[in-house]
């Protein structure tokens, strides 16, 4: 097992950054992306990611195995996330839109039987060319799983009746 940029590099992606679990790279072709790491035991999750495809789901590009861990090629959203942009001068129609773009992603998710439950500002992203992606699948689960919130900023968004550990589904 190499060290993580070797096991990149041997895939044709470069490392620009890195910060906490999020690793910014390019490939040969000089095309951006994000690297999550992730642990080998969220293998079945990310398998799920790499098979979504919808204009409003972040694009995952592929999985790329290291011993125990797992990194997640996706796209690279240049233009922020709704928790910024809503601080510039969004418009009434502009979140309109947004909003319906998201429950058309959402809806895809339910279709096939998955749920996001992280579903907040910083979780919905801009490409640069503007278009709405819902990214940040950190608690991702099939209907029939439990999961633990780890991020207390999440709280705000979480159903409750997940908080409280009682059953839920796409409604929730």
């Amino acid at each position: 097992m190499g060290s993580k940029q070797s096991v990149l590099q041997e895939n044709g992606y470069t490392v620009m950054s890195e910060q906490h679990n999020t690793i910014m790279l390019k490939n040969k072709d000089g095309d951006q992306f994000i690297i999550k790491k992730l642990k080998a035991d969220q293998n079945e999750a990310s398998d799920f990611l790499q098979k979504l495809n919808h204009p409003h789901i972040v694009h995952h590009k592929e999985i790329i195995k290291d011993g125990d861990c797992l990194y997640l090629v996706m796209e690279l959203c240049e233009g922020g996330d709704v928790s910024q942009k809503i601080k510039q001068t969004a418009t009434f129609s502009e979140i309109l839109d947004w909003t319906v773009k998201i429950c058309m992603a959402l809806k895809h998710l339910h279709d096939q039987q998955i749920l996001h439950k992280n579903l907040q500002p910083k979780s919905l992203f801009f490409t640069a060319c503007g278009t709405i992606r819902l990214g940040e699948f950190g608690v991702i689960h099939e209907w029939s799983s439990g999961a633990q919130i780890t991020n207390p900023e999440a709280l705000s968004y979480i159903a409750p009746e997940i908080l409280k550990g009682e059953p839920y589904d796409e409604k929730s």
